[in-house]
């Protein structure tokens, strides 16, 4: 027996999609299915209903991951690939379940180097909060700074 498929768990912090991060999602996802599919394909003891079943979501993943990236629906296409890619994951367990030779790709649980994982978020958060800290003193010593070059300006009467 597999074991459930699991959820991606919900960030804490939000996600910032860019074109270059979504067209990554849609290559990782691209090459998983298609090292997924070679292992399909040569897998004698998978049911007819089952090949026809993976045949209908690779169309529909590929076609997806295919396709071009639009500015203007980055989180919606971001959803999508996420989705995909949990989806192919329940797949890929499936498959193995028939004694196919399917690589896995989990993800759930990304690599601890990856910067899109737990600590490559945690590092950018802390990036960021350091500028901002940085930013602010800086600014509260200019403002410190002109406030007494105004009172030791010499005033007009």
């Amino acid at each position: 027996m597999t074991t459930p498929c699991q959820a991606r768990p919900t960030s804490l912090l939000p996600e910032f999609w860019t074109v270059g991060k979504i067209d990554k999602l849609k290559d990782v996802l691209r090459e998983s299915l298609l090292s997924t599919d070679i292992g399909v394909q040569a897998c004698p003891s998978l049911p007819d209903a089952q090949h026809a079943e993976w045949g209908i979501f690779y169309a529909t993943a590929m076609q997806w991951a295919q396709s071009d990236t639009s500015v203007w629906l980055l989180g919606s296409q971001a959803d999508q690939g996420q989705t995909f890619q949990d989806q192919l994951f329940c797949q890929q367990q499936t498959l193995n379940s028939y004694s196919c030779a399917v690589p896995m790709f989990n993800p759930v649980s990304p690599s601890a180097l990856d910067p899109q994982g737990a600590v490559g978020s945690t590092l950018r958060v802390l990036t960021v909060a350091a500028a901002v800290l940085a930013g602010a003193y800086v600014v509260g010593k200019v403002t410190d700074v002109t406030i007494e070059a105004m009172r030791l300006a010499p005033r007009r009467s």
